[in-house]
């Protein structure tokens, strides 16, 4: 952990720099309209993916859950970055049927 030093370019003094990006952080959060790390960071373990029933999934073969927001907004990171065109608008259009709101311009 960085203790509180003056930055050699502006003259300012830093804060604990661990402290200042963990505040930063929360900000972000509170500014996207998240309350809690937990909304976030939503944790999906192998248990329960198993027991998510198969509408949860915008993929195939039970592939990019989208149980929450939190999800569904990763599922569309990763289809973007590695997914076939057709996996590509299965994976949007599943996950604007059942969040109409996330991912529209």
């Amino acid at each position: 952990m960085q203790k509180a030093e003056v930055c050699p370019h502006c003259d300012r003094l830093i804060g604990d720099v661990d402290e200042m990006r963990s505040n930063y952080t929360e900000a972000l959060w509170r500014w996207r309209g998240f309350q809690t790390k937990e909304e976030v960071m939503a944790k999906l373990t192998t248990r329960g993916r198993k027991n998510l029933p198969t509408s949860s999934f915008a993929g195939p073969d039970r592939s990019y859950p989208i149980q929450n927001p939190s999800h569904a907004r990763n599922a569309l990171s990763r289809v973007s970055q590695h997914g076939s065109p057709e996996v590509k608008a299965q994976v949007r259009a599943a996950v604007h049927r059942k969040y109409p709101s996330i991912g529209k311009k």
